[in-house]
């Protein structure tokens, strides 16, 4: 949603393969968990539950590599773009969103983010809507998610 607007730019077409080639990445990670996940439920088996564990360290470090990148190098690259027209066009269209989705993201945009990144975010998202968000649909998240994050 965000890559073609950032072309249109001019953000280094390079980082932004990079990108793309990362979220394929962290899907066929996606993959091989749900399959390992599943062989590991039908049988209970040491070795499943093993190779389980070990396709799910392996997409952590998939997840945390692309988001360590996205962090150092495509979100400075954003920042200076974010009130263009499109950039807010693009915006718009993510608040549509379920409050189960948003509440889902805000709380893991939020989870471990630095000072700046909460300010950006209490800046863009009325606090109230933010608390009851992440309060009543982030539940999941903080529950389920960020406990294996940490």
């Amino acid at each position: 949603m965000f890559h073609p607007i950032l072309r249109k730019v001019g953000v280094d077409g390079a980082l932004l393969d990079a990108m793309d080639s990362e979220h394929a990445a962290m899907q066929a990670a996606d993959k091989e968990i749900t399959a390992a996940l599943s062989t590991y439920a039908a049988s209970a088996s040491a070795a499943h539950a093993a190779a389980a564990q070990e396709t799910v360290r392996r997409g952590r470090q998939v997840v945390i590599s692309h988001l360590d990148h996205e962090e150092a190098e495509l979100e400075p690259a954003s920042k200076p773009h974010f009130e263009n027209p499109e950039w807010q066009q693009a915006e718009s269209k993510l608040k549509k969103q379920s409050p189960a989705v948003l509440g889902q993201f805000f709380a893991w945009l939020q989870d471990g983010g630095d000072a700046e990144a909460h300010a950006f975010v209490r800046q863009t998202i009325p606090g109230p809507v933010l608390k009851i968000l992440t309060a009543a649909f982030g539940r999941g998240y903080r529950k389920n998610i960020a406990p294996v994050w940490r």
